[in-house]
């Protein structure tokens, strides 16, 4: 829980590309189609979400930066 900001960047199975904050208005309490990523078959595969919803909010957020070891 708690895993996204408002602004995070969903991809809906028919191309549409809506926030976060959106689809918890339109598709709060229903599932609804996104693309996802298959690891273990390294490809794009449509996926069901279910129920976004707010869990919890915080007055402040923590950027963390990640730096590729090998340069």
């Amino acid at each position: 829980p708690g895993c996204f900001t408002g602004d995070e960047k969903i991809n809906l199975a028919d191309g549409t590309i809506i926030s976060f904050k959106e689809t918890v208005e339109r598709f709060e309490g229903k599932e609804f189609k996104v693309k996802s990523f298959d690891i273990k078959n390294k490809k794009e595969v449509i996926g069901t979400a279910r129920n976004p919803r707010k869990t919890k909010s915080v007055k402040e957020l923590q950027k963390i930066s990640v730096k590729d070891p090998s340069g």
